[in-house]
């Protein structure tokens, strides 16, 4: 997606970015390791999204509290409803129009793609 780079760069100038992955992406062999501070895997965690644990060290990683940190991404479930039931705040990326799920709790934010975070996120 032609938009992620340059949030991702736009992002970092303010913010810890940190990777979670429950392993299906490798950021080096996609070539934006570089643009994270630091990668949170489910190896590391001892557990998978939608698992507290992962999301917890992610928050550790990044050096602000749960309720300072948000978490981008694009399953209701693993992404948003893991992230939202570990105390952090949430963005659903909803590239196809998709209707959220009943049974979770909506996110804080939903975009179209990931470029649409930088307008919403403020920083004072």
């Amino acid at each position: 997606f032609p938009e992620v780079i340059p949030t991702l760069e736009a992002l970092g100038e303010r913010f810890q970015i940190i990777a979670v992955t429950n392993g299906n992406a490798n950021l080096e062999t996609i070539g934006i390791r570089h643009l994270f501070d630091g990668v949170i895997t489910a190896a590391m965690a001892g557990a998978a999204k939608p698992a507290s644990q992962v999301f917890e060290m992610a928050v550790r990683a990044g050096g602000a509290s749960k309720a300072e940190t948000l978490h981008i991404g694009d399953q209701p479930l693993h992404d948003v409803e893991g992230a939202r039931a570990a105390g952090l705040r949430t963005a659903w990326i909803n590239r196809n129009g998709a209707e959220w799920p009943d049974e979770y709790a909506r996110p804080d934010m939903e975009v179209v793609h990931v470029g649409e975070i930088l307008a919403l996120l403020t920083v004072d």
